[in-house]
């Protein structure tokens, strides 16, 4: 499953080319597990990777990601969304919410330069 996701997100490469009108090399994905007590503070990502995303494989409602930009935006949190970011443009994010006991949220997230 890791290598079908790997091969995807690189084939998608061109398109995000043309969506962020620039330059991208993939890097590569990493499969997060988000445990009891996580939380994240409103935050912009590494600049250094130009394009990341995230896919929710298994989250809850009320864990949302949510973006400030003209207002405060939030991400459909169901298992199988996500969000594409253009990291050098800085929009702030954070967690909205705190993993709850007996729960591990999981995401899949890969990067471009």
């Amino acid at each position: 499953m890791v290598e079908v996701a790997h091969t995807v997100l690189q084939n998608i490469t061109p398109q995000l080319e043309k969506t962020f009108n620039k330059q991208l090399k993939f890097n590569g994905l990493d499969l997060w597990k988000d445990t009891e007590g996580y939380f994240i503070k409103r935050h912009t990502d590494n600049p250094a990777f130009n394009a990341s995303i995230q896919i929710y494989i298994n989250n809850l409602p009320h864990l949302v990601t949510v973006f400030e930009h003209n207002g405060i935006h939030t991400t459909d949190p169901n298992s199988g969304s996500g969000y594409i970011a253009d990291n050098t443009v800085g929009v702030p994010h954070w967690l909205n919410g705190v993993v709850p006991a007996d729960f591990s949220r999981y995401s899949l997230h890969a990067t471009w330069t």
